[in-house]
């Protein structure tokens, strides 16, 4: 009797299973954020993948935002910011690319004239930073945290258009004014360690009206006799009949004159001012207001030219990989091109305006707007699209992508961007 009662026991024990607890339903991030009236849901991968954001430092308000596209710079990364009011200047922020640590605030000693106004460059040559802002080139001593050289142009003139930096020169142009007028466009060559320089070639006005508008300097070639031949594209304007033309110059910088100069390769209106100059496997690339044309940069011969869909409206930043040529417009439109034919290989649309800067790291292009986009440039494939962490970090702010670029860090493959008045940087969701 004694073992059948344990026997029930336990058999009674083995049989009263538990009542099974409902499983949980997963905890959804938030997700959903309206940026401009528009919905965004996102899986955060660059909120998963933030290093660190820093905003503008107590001494500068929100209202300032941040400007030119973020730089590399060893083991920091240069930004910098707009000004507040029409007397206002330029503020430079250094800070370490892997904390986010501020190092460095700088307001620009020779720089007189905001940075936010036209034709202005910042680029990045070995510890020193070159700034070109409308009459003013002032070179930075990022490792000394100083001013070297602070450069303006002579009374009447400006400087105008973009620079190359060829050897110890820097190559870049200046215009004259008559009244409210360009009178003439000339190409001038500083002296990059002693600010020294002098006038290589000058464009006057003509008597058909057209005046010379600006220059895009932005490649060179070698003949084989050594000379070299610098490549710009050369709008002028008639103010008068109120449209342009743009033609194409070889400058030969031994005898300061033109070796070559193009037929009219396109008209221009008044607004538009975006024209670039690449050499691509020995072609000079020229994109115009709405045509991309290659030339021999010895000779000017036209080897082939492309127009861009009438909706397109205008070319507005490009970049290049091996043959491929890379292009967006103002429109939706984004083209890539065969460099040595000139054919489309595609064209992909995306929902936004005018960016500022395209940057190509091994074949992927990145670039943003209200996002940061990637695009494998060979096939097209888009390989990532991603909101801006601010939405989930600061809810209620309004700040999206700046158009004006994402750059890439080769040494680390980390992305640093900015959204306005606060800079990132973000391992990428690619690697």
């Amino acid at each position: 009797m004694n073992i059948l009662y344990c026997f029930i026991i336990i058999l009674g024990v083995a049989c009263d299973k538990p009542t099974p607890m409902p499983t949980p339903p997963p905890i959804k991030e938030p997700c959903e954020h309206v940026f401009y009236g528009r919905k965004y849901c996102d899986t955060t991968p660059l909120l998963k993948n933030l290093i660190w954001s820093k905003p503008l430092t107590l001494m500068d308000t929100t209202q300032r935002p941040l400007g030119i596209p973020p730089r590399i710079v060893g083991d920091y990364v240069l930004l910098s910011s707009k000004f507040e009011n029409s007397s206002d200047r330029e503020i430079f922020y250094l800070r370490n690319k892997y904390t986010g640590e501020l190092i460095w605030r700088y307001i620009p000693e020779c720089i007189e004239d905001p940075l936010n106004v036209p034709h202005t460059v910042l680029r990045i040559e070995g510890d020193e930073a070159i700034v070109k802002a409308k009459n003013r080139i002032e070179i930075i001593d990022l490792k000394q945290k100083k001013t070297r050289l602070c450069i303006k142009s002579v009374a009447d003139w400006q400087l105008i258009g973009g620079f190359n930096l060829i050897g110890p020169y820097i190559y870049t142009t200046e215009t004259k004014w008559e009244q409210t007028d360009f009178d003439s466009v000339s190409i001038i060559k500083i002296n990059f360690e002693n600010g020294n320089f002098e006038h290589l070639y000058t464009r006057h006005k003509k008597e058909d009206l057209f005046r010379p508008w600006a220059i895009s300097i932005g490649t060179f070639a070698i003949k084989n006799n050594g000379d070299t031949i610098l490549t710009y594209g050369l709008p002028e304007y008639n103010f008068i009949k109120t449209y342009g033309r743009v033609r194409a110059l070889g400058l030969n910088l031994r005898t300061k004159q033109p070796e070559w100069e193009s037929r009219n390769l396109d008209t221009m209106n008044h607004a538009v001012m975006g024209f670039h100059t690449s050499l691509v496997n020995g072609l000079a690339i020229i994109t115009s207001q709405r045509k991309v044309h290659a030339l021999d940069p010895l000779t000017g011969e036209v080897k082939w030219e492309f127009e861009i869909k009438y909706e397109d409206n205008a070319i507005s930043s490009c970049t290049h990989y091996g043959n491929y040529f890379l292009f967006k417009t103002n429109g939706e439109g984004f083209y890539c091109l065969d460099a040595t034919n000139g054919a489309l290989r595609y064209r992909l649309t995306f929902p936004m305006g005018q960016i500022d800067e395209l940057n190509q790291y091994d074949g992927i292009a990145y670039f943003s707007d209200d996002k940061i986009y990637a695009i494998d440039i060979v096939t097209g494939n888009k390989l990532g699209e991603w909101a801006n962490p601010s939405a989930w970090l600061y809810p209620g702010d309004k700040f999206t992508w700046s158009n004006e670029g994402v750059i890439l860090d080769p040494s680390t493959g980390y992305l640093y961007a900015h959204d306005g008045t606060r800079a990132y940087c973000m391992k990428n969701p690619l690697k």
